[in-house]
């Protein structure tokens, strides 16, 4: 397995982890879990969207964007 395939299953895995943090959220009782839930989600998919934009051959000025 290539280090690049290593960094796109991280992407995936991390995505996915965003995907359960949203479901945490909406299951929540509590507002201030809810809201932690989603800034988590919402953090993990802006640091896949910024690997993946280094992967994909994009500058560091790029990816932060994407970020």
């Amino acid at each position: 397995m290539t280090l690049e395939s290593k960094l796109r299953a991280l992407i995936a895995g991390m995505r996915y982890a965003a995907d359960k943090c949203d479901e945490y959220a909406t299951e929540a009782q509590s507002g201030d879990i809810r809201n932690i839930e989603r800034a988590r989600a919402r953090t993990m998919r802006a640091d896949a969207a910024a690997l993946e934009a280094v992967l994909n051959g994009h500058n560091e000025h790029e990816a932060r964007d994407a970020r």
